[in-house]
């Protein structure tokens, strides 16, 4: 499977109007690190990808291409959650989970 971050990247920047200074200004990081995200030069750690799920409202699995689905799927039938991007869907309510330890 190829990592389809920096095109995917690309598209929702472009869908939400803002430029690469704009993304790297809400996400705490320098625009040319974004380009190199972009360029396929480096690759976000697990927290900015989460960040970026969570500014852009998609999956993590949307994100870097293992589907081409926006957000995550609710098995409704049993009542069955789905974590994905740092939240957990149940019953289709969404529940937010901090995985950082607060101190």
């Amino acid at each position: 499977m190829q990592n389809k971050l920096p095109e995917r990247l690309k598209k929702l920047r472009a869908d939400h109007g803002i430029s690469q200074a704009k993304l790297a200004a809400i996400v705490g990081v320098a625009q040319q690190t974004v380009d190199k995200w972009e360029q396929r030069i480096s690759q976000p750690d697990l927290d900015m990808l989460l960040q970026l799920t969570a500014y852009f409202e998609v999956s993590l699995d949307y994100l870097i291409g293992k589907t081409n689905s926006f957000r995550a799927t609710v098995n409704e039938e049993n009542s069955c959650a789905t974590i994905d991007n740092g939240f957990a869907f149940v019953n289709t309510s969404k529940i937010s989970i901090n995985s950082k330890n607060k101190n």
